[in-house]
């Protein structure tokens, strides 16, 4: 696998895939992490700061490559509106290849001082995010 520096492309991605799968390592969400794992582990996941159709790509490739990974989506980004029918689609479907979705929480989209405000924001997050997919986050 010959990669030029600063490039990236979906084929270098699954190639990527391709060589942890060889070398065995099991993709594994951040719920079923275990401590004194003897097995080689590796938790996939993305931030989906600007294109939620990009991440859709990736997903439906690592589900083709029997990946599991987990997707942080961004409730206030300028960049995409988790209100859309397309995203709130977009969503759904990434769940429905069986990867799992969270919270890319910004701090900075709040006036948070506290413990209690911090936790405040992130279920309130946590439940519109939890409406969307239709799932427990």
């Amino acid at each position: 696998m010959e990669r030029r520096k600063n490039q990236f492309s979906l084929e270098f991605y699954e190639e990527s895939l391709a060589l942890l799968r060889h070398y065995k390592y099991e993709f594994i969400f951040f719920n079923e992490i275990k401590n004194k794992s003897k097995r080689r582990q590796v938790i996939w996941r993305h931030d989906v700061d600007f294109s939620p159709q990009a991440a859709l790509n990736l997903a439906r490739m690592e589900h083709d490559n029997s990946v599991k990974g987990t997707y942080f989506f961004q409730l206030g980004s300028q960049f995409y509106n988790v209100f859309e029918n397309n995203i709130k689609d977009i969503i759904k479907e990434i769940v429905s290849l069986k990867h799992q979705v969270g919270i890319h929480f910004d701090i900075g989209a709040y006036n948070i001082n506290s413990e209690k405000l911090l936790e405040k924001y992130l279920k309130f997050e946590k439940i519109i995010l939890e409406e969307i997919c239709n799932k427990k986050i």
